[in-house]
């Protein structure tokens, strides 16, 4: 079963004629067309990886080679690669926060023993509230979880992990041998929904996931996978054992996207 689903943005004249103009581009393109006359990597697109690599060593001097990019098809499969890759019956997963995207708890509950957290609830003025996600938590994750999971801005709540705990979160995780996978897709630098200091710091042992579909193309059905070489090596050999490949042709659009100055704005 390939698990897919959806989220329409919304539908901006200004992203739909860019989108267009990209897609004109690559169908215009000799390359474009011939790399869907043939199986393509399922690594992904070696002009997309690199795009990809040096926007985040630019934006954010994360220091990564190309080794550590996989394209997928979509956040919703890097969900189900990443917890097929970490299942194990001896380890569990950890759900951070609650609620959270419904596609972490189909995956997880497919593949291993899963928990949740149980965030404190801070009332506000005019009968507002607001989910508190601090140091607490770490004293509730189970020694034998192999991966935490979350997004980050969260869906549905909106909810932005600040720095204090992300630091807190990622030294956990260093010293129990567990990995982190954040869902990036309301996340920048391709989406941006959120209105404070959005902390992405990168190691070893946390996993990024980013997708498109926000900024205008959801039916082209593209991810990307960022974690370290040692974790998407095999990743990516899961993903050739499922999926073969991303579609050739929507990988080429991203790519002319990348190209075009006018990307740096669709995500403000």
């Amino acid at each position: 079963m390939i698990d897919l689903s959806h989220g329409n943005p919304y539908p901006s004249k200004t992203l739909s004629s860019f989108w267009e103009q990209c897609m004109l581009d690559a169908v215009n393109d000799t390359t474009s067309i011939s790399s869907v006359l043939h199986y393509d990597t399922s690594l992904g697109q070696n002009t997309l990886i690199q795009f990809i690599c040096d926007y985040f060593n630019n934006h954010y001097q994360w220091d990564i080679t190309t080794n550590h990019i996989l394209i997928t098809n979509g956040n919703k499969h890097s969900i189900s690669l990443v917890c097929g890759l970490f299942a194990s019956p001896s380890s569990s997963f950890f759900l951070l926060k609650n609620p959270e995207y419904p596609g972490f708890f189909q995956a997880m509950t497919r593949y291993s023993s899963s928990y949740a957290s149980t965030p404190t609830i801070r009332e506000l003025p005019e009968f507002l509230f607001e989910y508190v996600y601090d140091s607490r938590i770490l004293e509730s994750i189970p020694k034998d979880t192999s991966l935490i999971l979350y997004s980050n801005p969260n869906n549905p709540t909106g909810d932005l992990l600040n720095i204090d705990m992300t630091s807190q979160l990622n030294q956990w995780a260093k010293d129990n041998h567990c990995h982190i996978f954040i869902d990036g897709a309301y996340s920048e630098p391709f989406t941006k929904l959120h209105h404070h200091p959005h902390h992405m710091p990168f190691s070893s042992n946390t996993l990024y996931s980013f997708g498109f579909s926000k900024i205008g193309i959801p039916g082209l059905r593209i991810g990307v996978l960022i974690g370290d070489p040692e974790i998407i090596k095999p990743l990516h050999h899961l993903q050739q054992k499922t999926m073969i490949q991303t579609n050739s042709l929507s990988q080429n659009i991203v790519s002319k996207a990348f190209s075009k100055p006018q990307f740096e704005t669709l995500a403000y």
